[in-house]
């Protein structure tokens, strides 16, 4: 699995983390930087899907996410 935020790297700070079949993302603490569409995309060799979330903040300690969870697995 992997992980682009505006279609491009993430941002310093954020980290993704590989449990399992899943994955996920760390902030360690958020910026207005942040602030963007995070996309998951799974591949394997029937398929790809991708499934993406965009966050938003608004100040300190303050933000909200569109889609709170996202999981994707894939056999």
């Amino acid at each position: 699995m992997s992980w682009t935020f505006n279609g491009g790297d993430l941002p310093s700070g954020v980290n993704q983390i590989s449990l399992g079949e899943g994955s996920f993302l760390e902030f360690s603490s958020t910026t207005k930087k942040m602030e963007g569409i995070y996309q998951c995309t799974a591949q394997n060799k029937a398929n790809t899907t991708a499934s993406s979330a965009y966050l938003h903040v608004f100040g300190k300690d303050m933000i909200a996410i569109e889609r709170q969870y996202i999981s994707i697995s894939y056999t």
